[in-house]
């Protein structure tokens, strides 16, 4: 029975022991993962900052080919919050409901997509939108769901 005893003695300090070396080995795994991924975070950051130029250009390009669009301010933030400013001619007060919802949708999709395509964003990261007259005036902005909402 002693014989048992002492068996299972060292069957138990040889389990803890084991149990100790996986619970050393997992704390140095998770050290190693979280360093890595806040590597791989710098990265990608680093390469987000460095497509602003580019983003900024494609942006220019946008303005210059719609006569509509005064200007577009930019408010971007890698991995945070990101909106536009868009500043619109007096055609928009000569448009329907329905044209103004569309216009500032469609310029926010595309600024979206260019954000997206170049490594800016992830694809279901949301990007806003104010819309302003030349004078500053307020006259629509994004809603919680992404809808359009045009201000009286």
């Amino acid at each position: 029975m002693e014989k048992n005893i002492k068996t299972s003695d060292k069957v138990f300090k040889l389990l803890v022991r084991i149990f100790m070396v996986l619970i050393v080995i997992s704390l140095i795994l998770f050290g190693v993962n979280k360093y890595l991924d806040k590597q791989e975070k710098k990265q990608l950051e680093q390469q987000a900052i460095k497509s602003i130029p580019i983003i900024e250009e494609r942006i220019s390009k946008i303005i210059d080919d719609n006569t509509d669009i005064y200007d577009i301010k930019t408010h971007f933030e890698y991995d945070g919050i990101n909106f536009i400013e868009l500043y619109v001619m007096d055609t928009w007060f000569n448009s329907t409901d329905i044209q103004k919802k569309r216009f500032a949708n469609d310029v926010r999709d595309n600024i979206k997509a260019i954000l997206f395509e170049e490594g800016f964003i992830k694809a279901d990261d949301r990007v806003g939108i104010y819309v302003y007259s030349v004078d500053g005036i307020s006259l629509a902005e994004d809603g919680i769901g992404g809808e359009i909402k045009l201000k009286d």
